[in-house]
């Protein structure tokens, strides 16, 4: 008995683990099956060029008229935001919030993170402040 309460631990936890890995939805799956370290210090264009189709909006997110990222929306509440840092080919602060949206795509991936309905699958503790 005291050998199989191991293995049972093991068990639930490795299946935990696959729960957090794969959802209902299949567009968070898809989201999630991207290698985010591929794309990190490339252009935002190259991550967005393997992204599933059929999304429903593409916007850039400031926060105090900077801007952070650029966010992707799907249906069913799915969205990504592409994070940036360093800011090479615009300038992030604009007071009117308007940023050209085909340059801002040339700016470098920083980090990634996946939400559906507000519940975070990707980069959740490292979430912007609001």
């Amino acid at each position: 008995m005291k050998k199989i309460i191991p293995f049972l631990f093991v068990f639930f936890l490795s299946f935990v683990k696959i729960s957090k890995a794969q959802t209902a939805d299949s567009i968070v799956n898809h989201l999630l099956a991207i290698n985010e370290n591929s794309y990190i210090g490339l252009p935002l264009d190259s991550i967005i060029a393997h992204l599933p189709s059929g999304y429903t909006e593409m916007k850039i997110l400031d926060l105090r008229n900077t801007a952070r990222s650029l966010c992707i929306k799907y249906p069913n509440k799915v969205w990504i935001e592409l994070h940036v840092r360093q800011f090479i080919h615009i300038n992030p602060f604009s007071a009117n919030k308007f940023w050209d949206l085909n340059a801002f795509k040339l700016e470098k991936l920083y980090k990634t993170t996946i939400y559906k309905n507000n519940n975070c699958y990707r980069n959740c503790d490292l979430r912007e402040p609001q």
